[in-house]
């Protein structure tokens, strides 16, 4: 009969080779079941999104350097040294997920041991890696905040919240748009202080919380704004967008109050919007879908209020372009496993461990927006 180690020996043996290759880890991430890590993922080059070294650097360019200019033939020139990329350096996250194994699951398993341990093998892997998938979808939507995921001693990735807020109440004031300080301390995002840069900021429009439903001051009217503000791109046909990345990045997400109230919005207007209201399962804004994110339901600190959800009759539609926002993942730590034996206090046990550093970065904050409640 198979003993712990022997089954141990067989996981050893058989465990996947770790992954290093930029491409190799691209082309694994791209098939998890982490829908919108994958969306992110979807068109960027491998290298845009591997990374080694002690922390990741991005570079994000704020300002016109001013060095094109018009001139005539043999005119003297005077050029002078210019910087208008700014570089940041994000620290990593670690993310890891654990299977404990006793002697007397591995032993007291039906089947042979060759179809014992492979079945075992599986159900761990599935295991640690649903649970490590699960997490990071979680903590795309995480309440912001500056100590966990801007300081160096912070143990969480950046979420979309940190990049993409309201910027006018307490809460949001602190991480993002307008207040250069907490008290001792600068307010950072990504290392670098939006208080002294508009361009660092997201874009923010509101609607009518009395009347979100009005033709000029509700929630359609925010989304002609935001529309301009964050530069998306209208697909000319419904298969054009299912077919073409560019389109794809381009996303609206809301609750599912919000969902359900621009359709009811939307309905019986049919001139820019290709689907609308009672008359099909979908419904898109000039054809990019308003598509409900369930983790909006329980997601807190939108509206800036710490530990609160969305107000209930006051939704909040994010407007997100991935292109520009993606995950990194760090080369030599993607899904690497190990295996630790439980010691002389528990000689019938072995722990699996798979670990994962990785952040979230957004190299352009002005593509992105929200649409809430004023």
């Amino acid at each position: 009969m198979a003993s712990l180690q022997q089954f141990r020996d067989y996981q050893l043996a058989r465990r996947d080779k770790q992954i290093h290759s930029p491409d190799d880890i691209l082309n694994d991430a791209l098939k998890s079941n982490a829908p919108l890590m994958k969306r992110m993922l979807k068109g960027k080059s491998a290298y845009q999104v591997v990374q080694s070294g002690d922390r990741i650097v991005a570079h994000i360019q704020l300002t016109d350097s001013g060095t094109a200019g018009w001139y005539t033939p043999n005119d003297t020139a005077s050029p002078t040294m210019t910087s208008t990329m700014r570089g940041v350096a994000v620290n990593w996250r670690f993310l890891r997920a654990f299977k404990a194994r006793t002697e007397q699951e591995i032993m007291l398993a039906s089947g042979d041991d060759a179809t014992r341990f492979f079945n075992l093998r599986k159900q761990g892997k599935q295991e640690m890696y649903t649970s490590m998938l699960n997490t990071f979808q979680s903590s795309l939507w995480a309440e912001a905040s500056t100590a966990d995921m801007e300081s160096d001693g912070g143990t969480k990735p950046y979420s979309i919240q940190m990049f993409v807020n309201t910027g006018v109440d307490t809460v949001h004031q602190l991480l993002a748009n307008y207040t250069t300080t907490v008290g001792a301390n600068t307010a950072l995002v990504q290392t670098l202080n939006p208080a002294l840069n508009a361009n660092y900021r997201n874009q923010t429009t509101t609607y009518s919380a009395s009347d979100p439903g009005d033709q000029y001051n509700g929630i359609v009217a925010g989304f002609d704004t935001m529309w301009h503000k964050v530069r998306f791109a209208s697909p000319g046909t419904k298969k054009e967008y299912e077919t073409e990345e560019k389109y794809q990045k381009q996303c609206i997400f809301t609750n599912l109050e919000g969902r359900t109230k621009y359709i009811q919005f939307t309905r019986g207007n049919n001139d820019r919007m290709a689907n609308v209201g009672a008359f099909t399962a979908e419904v898109d804004y000039s054809g990019i879908p308003v598509e409900y994110e369930s983790e909006l339901d329980t997601a807190t600190g939108i509206l800036g209020t710490t530990a609160t959800t969305i107000p209930t009759g006051r939704p909040v539609y994010f407007w997100l372009n991935l292109d520009f926002l993606f995950p990194v993942f760090h080369s030599k730590k993607y899904m690497d496993m190990k295996i630790i034996d439980g010691g002389p206090d528990q000689p019938e046990t072995f722990v699996e461990w798979s670990f994962l550093w990785c952040n979230l970065i957004c190299i352009s904050r002005r593509r992105q927006g929200i649409v809430y409640a004023a």
